[in-house]
Order: C-alpha cells, then sequence, then structure tokens
C-alpha cells in the first residue's frame, strides 16, 4: 500500500536497501524470496501531551511486500485495510500451508492478504478491524 503522504524520500531509503539485499541475494542464486516492511506506528510517547495513541491518525502503519517470483516486477497497490495479523497467514499462504486452528480450537485472528495482491479479491470482506486508542480511565 502507497501514501503519497509519506515523503519520498521515506519511500527511497527502504527500496535501496532491499534492492542490496535482493542483488546479494540474487548473486548467491536465491531469487525466491520474499520481502516484507512494515514499521510500528509507535506510541504517543508524550506528544502534544498525551500519553498514548488517543487519535485515529496514530494507528496506521505501511506494509510493503516484494516477492518478484510470485507477484512478478510490476508495482501495484491495494487499497484494502489490513493488520498486522495478517502478515503470518499470509506468508504461510506464499509458503503453501494453512494456519489453524490452533490446538486448543481458536481460530487465527489475521487473514492472508494474497487474494488481494493476485487480484483474485479486491478486499477481505471485514465488518472492522480492532484498533486500540489507550484512553487514562476518569479520575473518581
Amino acid at each position: 500500500m502507497r501514501d503519497d503522504s509519506v515523503p519520498a524520500i521515506s519511500r527511497s531509503i527502504p527500496s535501496a536497501v532491499v534492492g542490496a539485499v535482493r542483488a546479494t541475494l540474487e548473486a548467491q542464486g536465491r531469487s525466491n524470496v520474499v520481502f516484507v516492511l512494515t514499521a510500528d506506528n509507535g506510541m504517543s510517547w508524550g506528544e502534544r501531551g498525551w500519553p498514548a495513541k488517543r487519535v485515529a491518525w496514530a494507528v496506521p502503519m505501511p506494509l510493503f511486500v516484494r516477492w518478484t517470483a510470485g507477484f512478478g516486477d510490476r508495482p501495484r497497490t491495494v487499497t484494502a485495510s489490513a493488520t498486522s495479523t495478517d502478515i503470518a497467514p499470509t506468508l504461510c499462504a506464499i509458503a503453501g500451508c494453512t494456519m489453524g486452528p490452533f490446538p486448543d480450537g481458536r481460530q487465527v485472528s489475521g487473514r492472508s492478504l494474497l487474494p488481494l495482491v493476485t487480484g483474485d479479491r479486491r478486499s477481505l470482506d471485514r465488518v472492522a478491524i480492532p484498533t486500540e486508542h489507550l484512553v487514562p480511565a476518569a479520575d473518581p
């Protein structure tokens, strides 16, 4: 997913790093590699006097996936919302496995993003993605 509000330098640094790692791996004969780049959206750490994530715009974070052997070299943007719990099921799907249920019967909370990237689906048909805004309890 690409956000044009992110400065170009923020996009070019990860691109250069992935390019260098990719070139090294290809020189070693390793071309079937999946790159997943994301970041922690961070806590507010006291910015604007807020002790935690108290606004919706503190929640989004970037997610870049590159798998030339599976997706090709053509860049694409997926606009559907995803969550960090979707990364493990996505990597599992790329590897040809499925996740869950766990031994205690619980289902995996994330979903594979693979159908979105391949174009087989336009959304994951979610009603909502839970987020957490830590707001201090009211004084008694």
